[in-house]
Parts: structure tokens; C-alpha cells; sequence
């Protein structure tokens, strides 16, 4: 009985260890994009609107955003850095254009 509940308390605090900080989101508009750095400028679509720079050295995405873009971000947040854990496009600049 001892040895069940030692492993359960060694589980239990696995567990605790193993779960950090969940990643925050953030949507909205590409302000500018440095490939050479890998450092983002997103503008948040919700109000107020503040701007964020995320590196996106290490992160899963597609295609480079591009100014104008919409995109969804997930990161974590290191120290005074927001280090970006994966990059969604969820639409180009390209794709709101004018129709007459």
C-alpha cells in the first residue's frame, strides 16, 4: 500500500511539473515582418488595438507573413520576450481586394 501511494505522489507531482503555462493567443493584423531577425509586429484586433512583437525563431508556420495579413499566433512568454509557438494565417492581404 506504501509503495501505491509513493508512485501515486511521484505521479501527482510529475504531473504538477510537467504543466506549465498554457500558451497565449493573439489575433490580428501584421504590422511588419523582419525575415532576417524572424521578429514579428502584430497589431491585436481587439481593442485597443496594442502591438506586440513576437520572435519567430523556432515556430511552426507556413508561408512568411506579410504586412496587412490576419494571423493568429500562439506564444509563450520568456522573461520580457514573446517567443511565438505557431504562426495561422487566416487571410492575406491579397484576399481583400475591391469588388465592383
Amino acid at each position: 500500500m506504501r509503495r501505491v501511494a509513493a508512485m501515486l505522489a511521484i505521479g501527482l507531482l510529475l504531473i504538477g511539473v510537467s504543466c506549465g503555462e498554457s500558451p497565449r493567443v493573439i489575433q490580428g493584423v501584421v504590422a511588419g515582418y523582419s525575415a532576417d531577425t524572424k521578429m514579428l509586429t502584430l497589431t491585436d484586433e481587439n481593442p485597443p488595438g496594442e502591438s506586440l512583437l513576437l520572435s519567430l525563431e523556432d515556430a511552426e508556420m507556413g508561408a512568411p507573413p506579410a504586412p496587412g495579413d490576419v494571423i493568429r499566433v500562439s506564444y509563450r512568454t520568456k522573461g520580457d520576450r514573446a517567443i511565438a509557438i505557431r504562426v495561422m494565417h487566416i487571410s492575406s492581404a491579397g484576399e481583400h481586394t475591391a469588388t465592383e
